[in-house]
C-alpha cells in the first residue's frame, strides 16, 4: 500500500500539516479534497490546515488508498510546535506578551481558519506587510471578542457593541477604531461578501484640533530672523496673501497687478 508521511510545521506563519509521498495522481486527487490544500514548492510538498482532528479527516480521506503515518502530529513534540507556531503567528502580526497567546488560543478552530485565510487574502493581494499584520490582529481581537459567535454569525451590530463596550470605555484612540473598522469591513468583503455589509459600518467622526494662530509679533520675529532677502521676501508673500509653497513657486511678473500695488 502507498505510504503518506506527515508532519505539523509552520509555514508562512500558520500552523500546517504536511503531507509527503511520490507523486501519485490519485493521492493528489483526494488531498485537493482535503480542507485548504496547498501545494509548497518551497517544501516540495501538499500541506493541509490543522485542526484539531486532522487525524480522523486523514483516515477517513485515504480509507483504503494510503498508510497515513501520523507518528509526528501525535508525539510528544507536537505540542512543542504548537507554542513555537503560536509564538511565530504572533511575531508576524504584531501581538506580543500572554495577552496575545490567550487572544489567539482563545479562538475556535473555524476562526483560526477565518483568520488564516484572511491573512493569505492579503499577501496573495500583496497588501503591504504593516496593513497584514494590522488586519490581522485586529480580526483576531474582534472574533475573541464575538466568541462563542463565529465570524459568520456576526451582524453590524456586533461591532458597534465592541465600540461601546470595549474601544470607548478602555479609551481607546479613534486611530485604533478605524483600524478595528477598516479591518473588518475588507474581512467581510473578501471572505463573507454576504454576511455583513461593509457600507453600515460607520467610522468615528475626525477629531478636529483648533489652529495655532501667531500673532503679529511672533510672525515678524520670523520674517526678521532670515538672514536671506530672496527668502524674507518669499515668506512675506506666503504669508501676506496666504499663499501655499506651490502656488508661491509657480508665481510670474504677470500675476501683479501693479494698477492695485498702493
Amino acid at each position: 500500500m502507498k505510504n503518506i508521511v506527515t508532519e505539523r510545521v509552520i509555514h508562512n506563519g500558520m500552523v500546517r500539516v504536511t503531507l509527503r509521498f511520490p507523486y501519485d495522481s490519485e493521492l493528489i486527487k483526494i488531498t485537493k479534497g482535503l480542507p485548504d490544500p496547498l501545494w509548497s514548492s518551497q517544501m516540495k510538498c501538499w500541506h493541509i490546515q490543522d485542526s484539531t482532528d486532522v487525524i480522523r479527516i486523514l483516515l477517513t480521506a485515504f480509507s483504503g488508498k494510503a498508510y497515513i503515518d501520523y507518528s509526528s502530529i501525535r508525539s510528544a513534540g507536537t505540542d512543542k510546535i504548537l507554542i513555537k507556531s503560536t509564538g511565530e503567528i504572533n511575531r508576524r502580526i504584531g501581538l506580543a506578551g500572554k495577552s496575545a497567546d490567550n487572544n489567539w488560543l482563545s479562538l475556535s478552530e473555524r476562526s483560526k481558519a477565518d483568520v488564516n485565510k484572511y491573512r493569505r487574502w492579503m499577501e496573495i493581494n500583496r497588501y503591504p506587510e504593516t496593513t497584514v499584520q494590522t488586519y490581522t490582529s485586529m480580526m483576531i481581537k474582534f472574533l475573541g471578542l464575538v466568541s462563542p459567535k463565529e465570524a459568520n454569525e456576526c451582524t453590524a451590530d456586533d461591532l458597534a457593541r465592541i465600540v461601546e463596550e470595549h474601544i470607548i470605555p478602555n479609551n481607546l484612540s479613534r486611530s485604533y477604531q478605524n483600524q478595528m473598522i477598516s479591518a473588518v469591513k475588507k474581512f467581510y468583503s473578501c471572505i463573507y461578501r454576504s454576511v455583513i455589509d461593509p457600507g453600515t459600518l460607520t467610522r468615528p467622526r475626525p477629531h478636529h484640533w483648533l489652529p495655532n494662530v501667531l500673532s503679529k509679533d511672533e510672525v515678524k520675529k520670523i520674517i526678521n530672523a532670515l538672514t536671506n532677502e530672496k527668502h524674507r521676501v518669499m515668506l512675506s508673500l506666503i504669508y501676506a496673501c496666504g499663499l501655499r509653497r506651490s502656488e508661491l513657486l509657480g508665481l510670474v511678473p504677470s500675476d501683479i497687478e501693479r494698477t492695485r500695488i498702493c
